[in-house]
């Protein structure tokens, strides 16, 4: 995953951490263990759905960050 790219595109909307989990239904814990693949966690498919359309990304952009 790319984290930086990711971190960027959540700014680009104006959105923290807390408020990108809260909007895709998962606790801010679960959404930093997920961001940092602490232990294994990564974004499921639909997370990742989920997170383009909350951060409007394009198809490209999603393999860019998450298929890394």
């Amino acid at each position: 995953m790319n984290v930086n790219m990711f971190k960027g595109a959540m700014r680009s909307c104006g959105l923290t951490q807390e408020e990108t989990a809260k909007q895709i239904g998962i606790s801010v814990s679960r959404f930093n263990a997920k961001t940092n693949n602490y232990n294994g966690a990564e974004f499921n498919l639909a997370d990742i759905r989920a997170l383009k359309r909350v951060l409007g990304l394009s198809a490209e952009q999603v393999d860019q960050i998450f298929l890394v």
